[in-house]
């Protein structure tokens, strides 16, 4: 029986093309793609499409988010072997981390891929990391959520979806915390990460929980730290920060209003939670923190973080255990 996998086309780069100076989606580029593959590659898949939206990821909303989560819970249904999810940059580690959590690290295969630059550009590294989406799920390398990019150093790299580390500024390679991606192709062979580690999940029903829509925008407020950084000087409309802290696990201290915003969102019963630390590594200046109840997050992708708190605050518990092994990192 010829294998099955359903496309979900989003737009991004990887769906783009240069329409005078400007990148811009296009109804026909994800298609070609699919053509290409056909073309050049393995012919014994039989591919299905769906597309949800197609927008530049930079404009994704919970509207846009809620449709993909929908679309992939229809396509675990279905019963494919597995399904890419064709995505932009900018917001891809957020799009992946949610579907993660409603995948867990069981049934299928979901692969997202993405591209640096338009398919037509030589630099582009879209048409790897979509080959390496297809050889993966045929292989039954793995179960659950992944992103497949090729880096700077020519390899394909496949991370656990909601262990992928944001961008650094001007760059577009893509790392896992603590260097825990899941393996690599070289030369067309997968191999697995000797240094990964995996936590074991517990059982869950991954295609019953994706009915209900994400708020438009998130109630989710984040905090990122900078020398003499200035708090909002009036409280967010929020239901949870996220504070974000420089490497160390740190903030400024000092900065004059901190004692005013921390004080107004602690009386006002606003959880405030940290992300970036290591436990048992603080630092004195962390010990201001704890007159205000902030709880330290487990070791976790910041994206990953924002996007567990939000679908916890849109009522979605059930999405936010099922992965809850594969954003941890055990000592």
């Amino acid at each position: 029986m010829r294998p099955n996998i359903l496309v979900i086309f989003t737009g991004g780069t990887i769906g783009s093309a240069l329409d005078g100076a400007y990148i811009a989606p296009s109804a026909e580029k994800p298609y070609a793609l699919l053509e290409w593959y056909k073309s050049n590659y393995n012919t014994d898949v039989d591919f299905h499409t769906q597309a949800p939206y197609t927008l530049l990821s930079e404009n994704l909303t919970g509207t846009y988010i809620s449709r993909l989560l929908q679309c992939v819970a229809g396509g675990i249904r279905e019963g494919y072997d597995g399904i890419i999810v064709t995505h932009g940059t900018d917001t891809l580690q957020y799009a992946a981390s949610a579907v993660g959590y409603l995948t867990g690290a069981s049934g299928i295969p979901v692969v997202f891929v993405s591209s640096n630059y338009v398919l037509e550009d030589e630099r582009a590294n879209g048409r790897d990391n979509f080959c390496c989406a297809v050889d993966f799920i045929l292989g039954g390398e793995g179960q659950g959520t992944f992103l497949s990019y090729r880096n700077r150093d020519g390899i394909t790299y496949l991370h656990r979806a909601a262990r992928a580390l944001p961008y650094l500024p001007y760059d577009d390679e893509i790392y896992s915390l603590f260097g825990q991606f899941y393996g690599y192709y070289r030369e067309g062979i997968f191999i697995r990460n000797k240094h990964y580690r995996a936590v074991p999940d517990g059982e869950w029903d991954n295609a019953q929980s994706a009915g209900a829509g994400l708020a438009a925008c998130s109630a989710v407020f984040r905090v990122f730290p900078y020398p003499g950084m200035a708090y909002p000087s009036a409280l967010p409309d929020c239901r949870a920060i996220l504070l974000d802290t420089y490497h160390a696990g740190t903030i400024c201290n000092l900065t004059p209003d901190i004692e005013r915003f921390f004080d107004g969102v602690y009386r006002a019963g606003i959880p405030v939670y940290r992300v970036g630390a290591t436990a048992g590594m603080d630092y004195e200046s962390v010990k201001e923190m704890e007159k205000y109840q902030i709880k330290t997050l487990p070791q976790m992708s910041p994206p990953a973080a924002y996007m567990k708190l939000w679908l916890l605050l849109d009522g979605k518990e059930e999405l936010l255990f099922c992965s809850r092994g594969e954003d941890i990192v055990p000592k």
